[in-house]
Order: structure tokens, then C-alpha cells, then sequence
């Protein structure tokens, strides 16, 4: 009887621990559609303000006489420009380069990049041969 006693304890307080977790999360619902309700109000105050601004605003009138017309927009002559590769190519024939103007002459510029003999860590090998760590032959010369 004693155990009959216990497993209706232990449903019981099961019972209220889901409970409990309901309500939590009824709770949490009605918070997430109450902020979300405050949020649309707020943006609707905004709008409403935003658009009373924009209504009362004025467009100044000015008097004819004060009203000018604007100046032409400058226009420039882009023609006298080069702007292919093959102008640039005749022009240099024209000035006697005949040769730099066939080929591109930015690939002898590049320089060769510089080679760098791997290093031995502390616990390679020697590279002299004799079988010991590097560190403990030709590695304490370095430090």
C-alpha cells in the first residue's frame, strides 16, 4: 500500500511540474504578443507623427523676378581620350616603338620570387648526417 501511496505522490507532482511548465509558456506567449502589439503601436505613432510633419510643410513662393534659370551643364569632350589597348599600341608605333607595342610589357616587370631552403625544426634529423636531433647538433650552434 505503502508504494501505491508513493506512485500517486510521484504522479502528483509530475502533474504539477507540466502544469507549471504550461503556464510558463502561456506566459511567454501572451509577453512575445503584448511586445509585438506595443512595437505596432509605436510604429504607427511614428508614421501618423511622420506624416503630420510632411503635410504641414511649405513650398516657399518666390517672386518671378527673383527666379533665375540654371546654367547649362558643362559637357566634356571625351573623344581625345584613349581608351583601348590598340591605341595605345599605335601611338607607340607611330613613336618608333614598334617592338613594346606588339607584345605587353608588364610580364618582365614581375620579379622572380626569392627561394628559402626549408629550415629544420628542433627535432628533425641533422642535416649533416650524423643521426642526432638538429637542436642537439648543429641546432645549439644557432642559439
Amino acid at each position: 500500500m505503502d508504494t501505491g501511496l508513493a506512485k500517486i505522490q510521484s504522479l502528483l507532482q509530475q502533474v504539477q511540474v507540466l502544469v507549471s511548465k504550461e503556464k510558463a509558456i502561456q506566459h511567454e506567449k501572451y509577453r512575445r504578443g503584448e511586445s509585438f502589439n506595443i512595437f505596432k503601436q509605436m510604429l504607427d505613432a511614428f508614421n501618423r507623427r511622420t506624416i503630420s510633419i510632411l503635410f504641414r510643410g511649405q513650398i516657399p513662393n518666390r517672386d518671378p523676378e527673383e527666379v533665375r534659370q540654371a546654367h547649362a551643364q558643362q559637357r566634356h569632350d571625351y573623344s581625345r581620350y584613349r581608351t583601348q589597348k590598340d591605341a595605345v599600341a599605335q601611338a607607340a608605333q607611330a613613336s618608333g616603338h614598334a617592338a613594346a607595342a606588339g607584345r605587353d610589357t608588364r610580364e618582365q616587370q614581375r620579379p622572380e620570387p626569392l627561394r628559402v631552403e626549408k629550415k629544420p625544426r628542433p627535432n628533425d634529423p641533422c642535416p649533416c648526417g650524423s643521426g642526432k636531433k638538429y637542436k642537439q647538433c648543429h641546432g645549439k650552434m644557432e642559439a
